[in-house]
């Protein structure tokens, strides 16, 4: 298993992530319900001094793979951005798929 990092790290990430959600809407990432749930947990979780608790290794870990989540899913949505519906030159997709290998003569 990979190491998670520092807690604050994983935090710093959600926030990030939380910001390019809402940057379309125009509305502060401070004002939805996810943000107010994640400072919720991570208070809730948070370790003392005295004592090292299970449950906050658990939110990390939580944290780690939903941050995850969205760093995949906003790369996803990017590259479907650029990608999707255009089209490849006629040369080149000849290149890629020749219908007849030894004969090049067929253009577009």
């Amino acid at each position: 298993m990979a190491a998670l990092g520092s807690p604050l790290r994983t935090w710093r990430g959600l926030l990030r992530e939380l910001r390019y959600l809402n940057a379309a809407t125009g509305r502060p990432y401070r004002d939805t319900a996810a943000y107010r749930y994640l400072v919720k947990a991570f208070r809730a979780h948070r370790v003392t001094s005295e004592k090292l608790c299970r449950a906050q290794h658990e939110l990390h870990f939580q944290a780690a793979t939903y941050l995850c989540l969205l760093r995949s899913i906003r790369e996803h949505v990017a590259l479907h951005q650029e990608f999707h519906g255009k089209e490849l030159p006629c040369k080149f997709t000849n290149d890629l798929h020749p219908l007849n290998p030894m004969d090049h003569s067929l253009s577009c």
